[in-house]
């Protein structure tokens, strides 16, 4: 689930792609909030953002290990963790479409296992290109 930040900043050592940039965190509220994201390993950070980067207010550190199912609607990045916890994130198509992929690449850095669309094998990962 979420990971301690002294963890989750350790210096980058995977070998897999990066990808850093703003999406919008779907909040208890309803409501539609921008972060500041990246990985780092096998850790998906959001910060609040500030000016065209990020804060030092860490939001959430995401253990990728705990990733069972990332699915993507139209624009909007679904995470389902091993523990029940679900998030959603929103950009555009066909930027939403590359976090997954990186997210599902750094998930198998992590767990030693083949790069796969999700953690269950009887699950797939929902893609909608309209």
């Amino acid at each position: 689930m979420i990971a301690t930040p002294n963890a989750a900043m350790a210096a980058e050592t995977s070998g897999c792609a990066m990808k850093e940039g703003f999406l919008k965190k779907h909040n208890s509220k309803g409501e539609w909030k921008e972060r500041y994201c990246y990985f780092t390993n096998n850790f998906f950070l959001t910060y609040k953002p500030k000016g065209n980067g990020p804060s030092s207010e860490l939001k959430e550190s995401v253990d990728l290990k705990n990733l069972k199912n990332a699915s993507v609607q139209i624009d909007v990045l679904t995470i389902e963790l091993t523990t029940g916890e679900k998030m959603e994130f929103k950009g555009t198509a066909n930027d939403i479409n590359e976090w997954v992929d990186i997210m599902y690449e750094r998930q198998a850095w992590a767990t030693g296992r083949p790069k796969s669309n999700s953690v269950d094998s009887g699950s797939e990962r929902g893609r909608s290109s309209k």
